[in-house]
């Protein structure tokens, strides 16, 4: 080799080297048009081929579409009208599915569901709050009766075994929780019942001579003790009771009637003291406060007559009450308050409150095993503030003085 061809042998070995020291930055390539994307893919993806002993894969046949899972929908929840002690539903369940149902009840109360059906292949169960599948009392078939062992939501389904949809109507059936009489009176005229403890509260009906009404518990000023046969959660306890007016009615109580209970009336509420908004306490007089000395700090607090529930809210054995105050500071806005009320010896005093919203409709108050069920309506994202739309059933419990919201 001459000198020449030495030297050019060098000179590319040292082009080469360079190009690979740290920092060296490489020649940029002439451009060129790009390559399709499934060639680019492949070639970062490449790995050097290795022998295998495997036959190779089919790759002739595309692979199944995926299966889209199936769609699960939300039982149906049955509710009982206020007053009913029954209700029916009507569906039409598809060929070989599931219609499914929710339904309140309470531990030890008896229901029973009837299944009525042309179909000949559609099968009823029973699921308890805990899973477990419950049999019936009157053996398989389209009716199912037991005594359910614990308060909670029912899952009731009708099952499809035919080749074709099938319609049927499924009808529920719940008395109320028999409750030993503490003490019965019996009436000699015909007597108003109201359905809260006072006269200006609803006028329920009228209990004709003769009617003997198990007295559970007493007011300053008249008795609860009419049942009016209604079932399901939102009515028991002293909300399953009305109230009658003592001075009607000759009621002719029992020999040794022992003492009852004493709760706190509608009129004791109507007049009590509250702390509305962040105001200071005021003073209702027949359930309203109106502030008129100051238009700049303008108040009108109202205690609603016709919603309100009795539990015990301090754990002290007395029932305490649950009550509805709705507040207007002089715009169009009425900002409505759920606030609890404790029993101090046949005394209301105000324990604490919390706020539902602006002009919100509070329909019904319940207390189930510790939790307080409310049920109104509130603001959808597209509604005016003057007239909400959503239905719900909002849920606290009053722990320390204070509600805490139950997201369940």
């Amino acid at each position: 080799m001459n000198w020449k061809a030495t030297l050019a042998a060098a000179f590319v070995m040292f082009a080469v080297v360079a190009c690979n020291l740290p920092g060296a930055q490489p020649t940029a390539a002439p451009p060129t048009a790009p390559l399709p994307t499934e060639t680019v893919e492949q070639a970062a993806t490449a790995e050097p081929a290795e022998t295998s002993t495997e036959p190779p894969a089919a790759t002739d046949t595309a692979p199944p579409p995926a299966t889209p899972a199936p769609t699960v929908e939300e039982p149906e929840r049955v509710s009982f009208e206020t007053g009913a002690t029954s209700a029916t539903v009507e569906g039409e369940v598809e060929a070989g599915g599931t219609d499914e149902y929710l339904i309140y009840v309470l531990a030890g109360q008896e229901m029973t569901i009837v299944l009525a059906t042309v179909a000949q292949n559609l099968s009823l169960t029973v699921e308890a709050p805990d899973g477990t599948e419950l049999p019936s009392t009157v053996g398989e078939g389209n009716e199912w009766v037991s005594v359910v062992p614990e308060t909670g939501d029912y899952l009731v389904r009708v099952e499809s075994g035919e080749s074709a949809s099938a319609a049927y109507s499924l009808s529920f059936s719940i008395p109320p929780l028999e409750q030993a009489a503490i003490c019965d009176a019996t009436t000699q005229a015909g007597l108003q019942v109201h359905r809260w403890a006072s006269a200006v509260s609803e006028v329920f009906g009228t209990a004709q001579a003769g009617t003997t009404l198990a007295i559970q518990a007493e007011t300053p000023d008249g008795w609860y003790g009419f049942d009016p046969g209604v079932a399901q959660a939102p009515n028991f306890g002293l909300d399953r009771l009305r109230w009658v007016l003592p001075g009607q009615g000759g009621l002719q109580f029992e020999a040794g009637c022992p003492d009852l209970p004493v709760v706190l009336s509608l009129d004791q509420l109507r007049n009590a003291t509250y702390r509305a908004l962040d105001f200071e306490p005021v003073a209702l007089t027949n359930g309203e406060y109106r502030s008129t000395s100051d238009p700049m700090t303008h108040q009108v607090t109202v205690l609603r007559d016709d919603v309100m529930s009795y539990s015990d809210l301090d754990g002290d054995g007395d029932e305490d009450a649950l009550v509805v105050l709705g507040t207007n500071t002089g715009g169009s806005g009425t900002f409505i308050e759920l606030v609890a009320v404790a029993n101090e010896n046949g005394q209301p005093e105000f324990l604490g409150k919390t706020l539902l919203g602006d002009r919100v409709p509070v329909h019904h108050i319940t207390v189930i095993d510790g939790v307080i069920h409310v049920q109104a309506t509130i603001h959808d994202d597209d509604d005016p503030l003057c007239c909400p739309t959503q239905d719900v059933e909002l849920r606290f419990r009053f722990e320390d003085g204070e509600f805490v919201f139950v997201d369940e």
